[in-house]
């Protein structure tokens, strides 16, 4: 408020008047007295008396007219320093545009009014001065009584601060920021009040969009496919999520209360620490690696861990935050890769040493020996067919072994040659038991306990048939369940047709040195048959070499040095060298020199740890191009322990890096028709409110008056007059009900949904018991009809499904017929069909699409009144949860509606 002058306006006067009673009292008592005195003539002494009085009229008139003049230039110049105080406050209320400053009287009505009280409420001066300030309330404010309550507290207490809607001009509304001060006089009368006004919407909504973020930032961070953590520096879990708890088995309290050192597997600890310190020092901003964790059960768990490192504004270190992926499949997907690599080296192997023996039982020792120290079996045992049916020993390894010399096995089709053994051979397949535990029972049961007694888990019988000629068997046994894979009972298969092609040949041998003398004349023919088990040895063996060198992926071995001892012909391929351009070059030529940099290292770390997988690296091609590739190798070790040469995988990535850039490419335009998608959510929800509220308001006041007219003046009206306010209501109501549908409608179309494995009995439950509540359904009959399995879906849209899929089956009857429903549920594929079916007046097919949509109607709303919406709502609201929807119905015949939703899990 602007200044008061310092005295009031009838100091001045006041003043004057007093100095002219005290100067007129003196003149007159002592200019009296003084005539008295110097004139005794009375005559004279009246004349001088007239003079007298005339003398004082003057002076008086013009010491008055000094001190009115006086007062008036004093009182200018106040008038116009006040006027300059208050342009200057005026100046500065105007001045403050982000805030609404104005007064108002002890009634509340506006008394002055700023330009920032213009800018925020849109009112002009000339409009808002004189006008109650609840207008600038909502009705539902009004309705409470916030205006007067808010202007009571100020005057109670001195000042009143709130944050609540209000109006603009316009009528639209903005969250204010409030303070009312009262304002009282010099003497402490009240005196009015001022008021502050500042619009906080952009504040509220940037709060919201904070808390917002925050919770999409928790969802992504518990519900992210990958687990993720942060690790305080020294170690300790600060915050894990349930995939992250799921990989190590480990519950969200237990992690929490350990270190990630505690389930680091011991031969990984140093390196990740050291790899941890670097980031700590600065040197790196992330790594990459894969590690071991020890599960809770205490197995093996492969993860590939990504770390980085997150600090203060000043520069301090505050947690780790580290990505977690399981990759424990993969890493038993490349074992088994190894394996077989290792497998066919070792075939190869060992069909060279095959083609160079000619003695049976060196032969059938060897296989034996080869199959238990190169093959990983347990247990291998070779029987020779011998023509009356039954199958002699040859050999088996290890000696300890006694399980082979104390079982009884023929091949003929007898009780003894039912076995595997005896299969195989008449049959000419490989019989594998899985599992000897489980295996049939009868008079192979006290075998098959010897063989779990030695630790035999699982057996496998491949037959030694050699141009049709059965020979005998191979019987390899293995202490895991799940070693015979089908590659290895066909590499396996393999080495028993070169061993039987070996055996018959070393028989034939052995034949022909015991017939020599008399059999001259066959041996032609039967060398024709070594020679020719020979090519069949040798042609295996080069399909053997040929599936190395023709393999989907590159093989190579490096010697200490890093040069190339050997490569197969899918590397060259690759790169565009010959074979004789390579061997004996440095692996490491091949690279560029971050290739190298990473090679060098993993290099090093191969022949200390024996191992690495998976080496990101960029191989140079012979026309200079880079091929993208992922290298894993294994350390082949020599007697003395001495690292010797690697054995090594080359995988072409290069589609694998096409479809991670694209991966990239699609999360980015994900992320930004995310944004869009949002924005849209945001104008439709606010589209929703207004729907809801500015077109159901007049509605409302439609229903509350053509009902207060109904029930106040209805005996005065007439018929018709009743008739019309009553069709009022009635169109008023169904006005109502199609917005409400409307809104339904419509929310379905974008609110996210939450689907959950829900009780169909109870929702069903509820639903029915909604339906049979209105009183306009007395007498219908809902029959549930039990199993009703759990479903998938969200509570509240199938409750609405049913509840109008209910409705419609007790609406549509015959008239004066009482509605009948039944419901029921049978399982499809991994689905659940939950069917309405009711004995009403049915719908002709041409139909059965139609009333599916918006507004669709078949019958009159006279008839039977609805808004045309409700089935649209169904399918609109079962699709949404992953369902479908359709039915069965014939005219006169009733209705089967039935709703398809995913079955829980």
């Amino acid at each position: 408020m602007p200044p008061e002058p310092a005295s009031t306006p009838l100091a001045a006067p006041r003043r004057i008047a007093l100095a002219y009673a005290a100067f007129a009292g003196a003149w007159i008592l002592l200019s009296d007295r003084a005539l008295d005195l110097l004139f005794a003539d009375g005559r004279l002494l009246g004349t001088l008396q007239t003079y007298k009085g005339g003398a004082f009229v003057a002076l008086t008139s013009l010491l008055l007219y000094l001190a009115l003049a006086r007062d008036a230039t004093r009182r200018h110049a106040a008038e116009a320093g006040l006027a300059d105080s208050e342009e200057r406050y005026r100046r500065l209320l105007d001045g403050v545009q982000e805030y609404a400053i104005y007064l108002l009287d002890q009634q509340g009505r506006v008394a002055s009014w700023n330009r920032g009280a213009e800018r925020v409420k849109g009112y002009c001066a000339e409009e808002i001065l004189g006008r109650d300030f609840a207008c600038f309330f909502p009705a539902e404010a009004l309705a409470a009584g916030v205006p007067a309550a808010r202007l009571a507290q100020a005057a109670r207490d001195g000042q009143c601060a709130d944050e609540d809607w209000r109006l603009r001009r316009d009528g639209g509304r903005f969250w204010a920021s409030t303070v009312i001060t009262a304002l009282r006089d010099g003497r402490g009368a009240p005196a009015g009040y001022s008021v502050i006004t500042r619009d906080i919407t952009e504040q509220r909504l940037a709060a919201r969009r904070l808390a917002e973020q925050e919770e999409r930032f928790r969802v992504t961070f518990e519900q992210a496919a990958v687990g993720i953590a942060h690790v305080a520096p020294d170690g300790r879990w600060l915050r894990v999520n349930e995939r992250l708890c799921a990989i190590v088995g480990y519950s969200r309290e237990e992690l929490l209360a350990r270190r990630f050192q505690d389930l680091t597997h011991p031969d990984d600890l140093a390196a990740d620490v050291a790899m941890l310190q670097r980031l700590l020092g600065g040197e790196a901003t992330t790594y990459v690696r894969e590690k071991r964790y020890l599960h809770r059960d205490g197995s093996v768990v492969w993860i590939e861990l990504t770390v980085a490192l997150c600090r203060g504004a000043d520069g301090t270190p505050k947690f780790f935050v580290t990505v977690l992926q399981d990759i424990s499949a993969r890493k038993r997907i490349e074992a088994q890769a190894q394996a077989q690599l290792t497998m066919l080296e070792a075939l190869y192997s060992g069909a060279a040493q095959l083609t160079g023996n000619l003695e049976v039982q060196a032969l059938a020792d060897g296989t034996a020996r080869f199959c238990v120290e190169r093959l990983g079996a347990r247990l291998a045992w070779i029987g020779r067919a011998e023509p009356d049916g039954s199958l002699r020993l040859l050999t088996s390894a290890p000696a300890e072994f006694d399980y082979p010399r104390r079982i009884e096995v023929r091949w003929d089709d007898s009780s003894l040659g039912a076995g595997p053994t005896g299969i195989a051979i008449r049959s000419g397949r490989a019989q594998v038991v899985d599992d000897l535990g489980t295996a049939a029972a009868g008079r192979f049961s006290p075998w098959h306990a010897l063989a779990q007694a030695a630790g035999l888990r699982t057996s496998a019988a491949l037959p030694l048939i050699h141009r049709g000629e059965p020979f005998g068997a191979l019987n390899l046994y293995a202490g895991e369940a799940g070693f015979f894979t089908p590659m290895r009972i066909e590499l396996f298969q393999a080495l028993a047709n070169q061993l039987a092609g070996a055996l018959a040949g070393a028989t034939l041998y052995a034949r022909l040195r015991e017939q020599a003398g008399a059999l001259e004349r066959r041996v032609a023919e039967r060398t024709a048959e070594l020679a020719a088990a020979n090519a069949a040895l040798t042609q295996q063996a080069e399909q053997l070499a040929d599936l190395y060198d023709r393999a989907p992926c590159g093989y190579h071995s490096l010697d200490a040095a890093g040069r190339y001892l050997r490569v197969n012909q899918t590397e060259l391929d690759w790169l565009g060298y010959p074979r004789e351009a390579l061997l004996g070059q440095s692996f490491r030529a091949l690279l560029g020199e971050a290739s190298q940099r990473l090679f060098d290292e993993s290099f090093a770390c191969l022949k200390r740890t024996g191992r690495f997988s998976d080496l990101d690296l960029e191989l140079r091609r012979a026309d200079g191009t880079l091929l993208p590739v992922a290298l894993s190798a294994t350390a082949v070790i020599d007697a003395e322990g001495r690292f010797v040469a690697t054995r090594s995988t080359v995988f072409d990535v290069t589609e694998r890096k096409r479809a991670e850039a694209l991966v990239r490419r699609l999360n980015a335009e994900l992320a930004e028709r995310a944004e869009v998608t949002e924005a849209a959510n945001r104008e439709l929800e606010a589209f929703t409110y207004t729907v809801s509220h500015d077109l159901r308001a007049p509605l409302r006041a439609m229903q509350g008056l053509s009902q207060a007219l109904l029930e106040d003046y209805g005996p005065v009206l007439d018929a018709t007059g009743r008739e019309y306010a009553q069709r009022v209501l009635a169109a008023a109501e169904r006005m109502d009900r199609l917005i409400q549908d409307l809104l339904v409608y419509s929310r379905l179309g974008w609110r996210e949904l939450a689907c959950t494995d829900l009780e169909l009995a109870a929702v069903l439950a509820e639903a029915r018991a909604q339906v049979l509540a209105d009183p306009a359904r007395r007498g219908a009959v809902v029959e549930l009809v039990e199993p009703l399995p759990a479903v998938h879906a969200n509570a509240s849209l199938l409750r609405q499904v049913f509840v109008n899929l209910l409705e419609n089956a007790c609406k549509f009857v015959a008239p004066g017929a009482r509605a009948a429903v039944r419901v029921w549920a049978e399982r499809r594929d991994g689905r659940l069909r939950v069917w309405v079916e009711d004995a009403g007046i049915g719908i002709a097919p041409e139909h059965h699409e139609r009333i599916f949509r918006v507004f669709e109607r078949l019958h009159g709303i006279e008839q039977y009144p609805g808004t045309g919406i409700g089935l649209a709502i169904v399918r609109k609201a079962v699709e949404r949860m992953g369902g479908s929807v359709g039915l069965a119905s014939a005219p006169g015949a009733g209705s089967r509606f039935w709703v398809e939703l995913p079955a829980p899990g």
